[in-house]
């Protein structure tokens, strides 16, 4: 997992080839008043799954989640998140199996880390790193690029 400023986020190009092009899309936006148009914006390289604004929930209604096939970036856009975290390989209560439709598996497991996500911030979740989020008290707004591995 990777937490930084999205101002930040070129130093990491050399983390994967097709990061330049997620870099290039952030460029051509405004993160504050982006909208999906359809269900997603997709790209050969990475899709814009969700452009989230709800009010953030407590720790016990959130569930762990890992993925094989995309790397996650979560971009605050509003609110201060907070995103839990654990290493996959010490998760050991799966919901159900993977689904390979939803490039997801889901942990009844609790994180073992917690970190803040803000305005202008971005978190790289891999798939070692099982994630839940909008955890908080504030209107959480981000955005959920999904990047190709």
């Amino acid at each position: 997992m990777i937490l930084d400023t999205l101002s930040q986020l070129k130093n990491y190009q050399s983390l994967h080839p097709n990061l330049i092009h997620v870099i290039e899309f952030l460029n051509q936006i405004d993160i504050s008043t982006f909208q999906l148009d359809s269900n997603f914006v997709q790209h050969p390289d990475f899709k814009v799954i969700q452009v989230i604004e709800k009010q953030g929930s407590n720790k016990t209604e959130a569930v762990l989640e890992a993925h094989n096939a995309n790397i996650d970036i979560h971009i605050g856009v509003s609110g201060t998140e907070t995103i839990g975290w654990k290493p996959r390989q010490n998760c050991f209560q799966p919901k159900a199996e993977f689904s390979v439709e939803r490039d997801a598996i889901f942990f009844k497991d609790e994180p073992s880390h917690y970190v803040l996500l803000e305005k202008n911030q971005f978190v790289m979740l891999f798939p070692e790193d099982a994630h839940n989020g909008m955890i908080g008290n504030d209107l959480i707004s981000k955005l959920i690029i999904k990047l190709k591995i």
